[in-house]
């Protein structure tokens, strides 16, 4: 999809519920930038239970810098 995306000039953004070592090898197929939905270490149980609400929030907080960026004048 995100070759795809490319082709069209459009920027794609990667969520996760976590990010591990290598992650930065996403930007070779045109992953823009990639984000970790976990606000901080948990049990499985737990994370599972909040990953709704994590993933709502992370978005929130992406799209927020995204209006936050497109404001500052280059």
């Amino acid at each position: 999809m995100a070759s795809v995306a490319k082709q069209f000039n459009v920027p794609v953004i990667g969520i996760a519920g976590v990010l591990g070592d290598g992650v930065e090898v996403v930007h070779q197929y045109g992953i823009d930038a990639v984000f970790s939905i976990l606000p901080r270490l948990a049990p499985l149980a737990e994370v599972l239970a909040s990953g709704e609400t994590n993933l709502f929030n992370s978005a929130r907080n992406i799209a927020c810098a995204i209006k936050i960026g497109q404001g500052i004048k280059n």
